[in-house]
């Protein structure tokens, strides 16, 4: 009998944790939109406002000046962005996600696109998201991914037709697929902008052996073996010639 009542503490004890993991989720998450497009936000929240959470959901456009505040202010738990889906963004995406990282290491980072290209999406997992969304999944299938993230129960979340895309996903989404730091981000999105590795070196007050390593470093968990082939990679993405 004793058994069984240690039993029933224990089990009330875990129900009672888990109520209290939820009920600080639904009070203190505060989840940030980006996206270009006015839309997309829109079914973004409305999607957001049917989980079982009660999110702190700020809408923002991707304008550098006007996200320059939000992203200095006050803690930030989810971003959810859309930035990457159009040719031109992908360089101030580079930007952009160094710079959440470096405020807030902690964010996690979901990208919802309609990318089909295997290349690009392989890009996208390497800048480090948290979880990467087809436009083209189920509305069923994107509210528990979201839900996922939110949770933060598990450290990568990929949708079914992104790891079909993308095999190795499949198999392993803890993963094979190594991220760029924070720091191999700024370097390859100064050097795609045009600047040499010694003006990289003055800009981000770094050697230019560090400068040097952190391209080097990229360039290899990118797959790519010369700066012709990256910027080559870069254009394959990008839609349109760099520089």
């Amino acid at each position: 009998m004793i058994k069984n009542n240690s039993v029933f503490f224990i089990e009330k004890e875990s129900v009672l944790f888990e109520k209290q993991k939820t009920m600080s989720l639904r009070t203190n998450t505060r989840v940030v939109l980006i996206d270009g497009c006015s839309l997309v936000m829109q079914g973004i929240e409305k999607l957001l406002n049917t989980l079982p959470f009660s999110l702190n959901i700020d809408n923002h456009s991707q304008n550098n000046n006007e996200l320059k505040p939000v992203f200095t202010g006050r803690k930030i738990d989810v971003v959810i962005s859309g930035l990457f889906g159009t040719q031109n963004d992908i360089l101030n995406g580079l930007d952009l996600l160094n710079k959440v990282k470096e405020l807030h290491p902690n964010v996690k980072i979901i990208v919802i696109t309609q990318i089909k290209n295997t290349r690009i999406l392989n890009f996208l997992a390497n800048m480090g998201v948290d979880g990467l969304i087809s436009c083209d999944e189920s509305l069923d299938e994107m509210k528990d991914i979201l839900t996922r993230v939110l949770q933060r129960k598990e450290k990568r979340i990929f949708s079914s037709t992104i790891k079909s895309q993308i095999p190795c996903l499949e198999y392993n989404t803890a993963i094979n697929v190594s991220r760029l730091s924070c720091h191999e981000i700024r370097v390859v999105g100064a050097f795609l902008k045009g600047r040499s590795l010694h003006e990289i070196s003055t800009f981000t007050s770094r050697s230019l052996k560090t400068v040097s390593h952190y391209k080097r470093s990229a360039m290899r968990k990118l797959g790519v073996q010369s700066d012709a082939m990256l910027l080559q990679y870069i254009e394959i993405i990008v839609g349109q010639r760099v520089g």
